[in-house]
């Protein structure tokens, strides 16, 4: 078996409404004119109310990695983490550059603990989001 996350069988589901948003603000390190995008979404305690848990505890210590489709490989890259909020909720900035191959991106739970990702969390083309 795998490793387990911090929660047992708390079934914690990275929502499907993350989506990409582009920013007009210009990118620190990039050059004039580049853009940001935002990974924006929400992750939901799936067992919570059922075993009697609290959301907020379950979200302690998780992450939300942005990875990407590197080229024509069937490869994710990690291109962003970002943290999650009390409520699952999470905004991750993204560099625009990374959004050009057009490969599609995913976002994924990670436990802070193995800094790997969650059981289950693995891309798909279900939970696959474009970008235009």
């Amino acid at each position: 078996m795998g490793a387990r996350w911090p929660l047992h069988d708390a079934a914690l589901m990275l929502a499907v409404v993350a989506v990409v948003t582009t920013a007009a603000a210009a990118a620190a390190a990039g050059s004039a004119g580049e853009t940001t995008a935002v990974v924006v979404g929400a992750a939901k305690c799936g067992d919570c109310g059922r075993k009697n848990m609290d959301a907020e505890a379950a979200f302690k210590g998780l992450k939300v990695a942005i990875k990407c489709k590197n080229g024509s490989s069937d490869e994710y890259e990690s291109k962003a983490v970002g943290d999650l909020d009390g409520t699952g909720a999470f905004a991750v900035p993204l560099d625009a550059g990374v959004l050009r191959g057009g490969g599609g991106c995913v976002a994924q739970l990670h436990s802070a603990a193995s800094n790997g990702p969650c059981p289950g969390q693995e891309p798909s083309r279900d939970n696959m989001y474009g970008y235009g």
